[in-house]
């Protein structure tokens, strides 16, 4: 599939999602509501939002010294804003990986920055599942129905197990197999599972908890922090809960940068809490804002890079 078909493909996703939004939604009720925030409140948010994306930074560090590349925690974080910059500017997505594998590609090894990025997603995406298998439970049950969250519960499981499965996988069970794609999918799983073995079990495990909450719990805060601006008395543990839901939803590479699958999605999650369908969508669209505007310091970032980089050529 051609790049241009691929980018079409995105863009019809996120308009056909967005047609889908506004005929569901008051358009009147969203002007009132812009109308009614409280700018000191959009400050608060972003701050945690800027916490947030440290705590990326910190985790990308984590994961790519643990696979035996040296990198500074400034240096991390600041290739982490430019990752976030170019995924909010490029369509795909994934953009900003390929720019933080070019430049590391001297300093780490662009194999390995590679390697290290897609960790770091799978990682991110496990750690979201965790979280509904953990909080929907507790602060869930009464909006779902038991019924439903035993069907969550498991799925979660499954998905968990599955994620961590090439844990198992060893490179010598590779050569059980005589079919050169099944050979090659499992030299993946096995290189993939030795990555995670390295990073995931170790004596220093709390440290990657830490910096995955760190990356995680501000962007949750953040959400609550608007929501309560709308009026929203959802507790804490009803966002953990929910918001990985719309998250998840977001990491799906069929849209441009999540839009309209994010709001499509937390239209219809936040609708289960009883939140109008306006408020959901505002919500989510301010979140996408949010990460437009906290992503600007990964532009000054590149800049400066390849000022250095100019400089020291000529």
């Amino acid at each position: 599939m051609s790049e241009r078909l691929k980018l079409g493909i995105r863009i019809a996703v996120s308009l056909i999602c967005f047609v889908v939004v506004f005929s569901l939604i008051d358009i009147n009720k969203i002007t009132s509501l812009l109308k009614d925030i409280q700018f000191e409140i959009i400050l608060l948010a972003l701050l945690f939002m800027l916490l947030g994306h440290v705590g990326s930074g910190l985790r990308f560090h984590f994961i790519v010294n643990r696979l035996k590349r040296k990198l500074t925690k400034p240096g991390a974080i600041k290739v982490s804003f430019v990752a976030l910059w170019f995924n909010q500017l490029l369509p795909t997505g994934m953009g900003g990986d390929v720019v933080r594998a070019i430049m590391l590609a001297k300093t780490c090894g662009r194999a390995r920055v590679i390697l290290s990025a897609l960790l770091d997603r799978i990682l991110g995406l496990l750690w979201m599942i965790l979280m509904l298998l953990v909080f929907v439970p507790v602060a869930l049950t009464s909006w779902l129905g038991g019924d439903v969250t035993i069907v969550i519960g498991v799925a979660c499981s499954v998905v968990l197990f599955a994620g961590f499965s090439p844990v198992w996988i060893k490179r010598r069970l590779c050569k059980l197999s005589s079919n050169r794609h099944l050979y090659n999918i499992c030299r993946f799983l096995s290189l993939l599972g030795h990555a995670m073995r390295l990073v995931v079990l170790t004596s220093t495990f709390y440290k990657l908890a830490f910096y995955l909450a760190l990356s995680f719990v501000p962007y949750v805060i953040y959400v609550s922090l608007l929501g309560h601006s709308f009026g929203l008395e959802l507790t804490l543990l009803e966002y953990l809960a929910v918001v990985p839901v719309i998250f998840i939803a977001m990491q799906f590479p069929i849209s441009i940068g999540g839009w309209g699958v994010r709001e499509l999605a937390a239209l219809y999650v936040f609708s289960y809490m009883g939140i109008s369908e306006e408020v959901a969508v505002i919500i989510s669209i301010l979140y996408g804002f949010g990460l437009l505007i906290t992503s600007i310091p990964g532009n000054f970032f590149w800049i400066k890079t390849r000022h250095n980089t100019s400089s020291a050529t000529a």
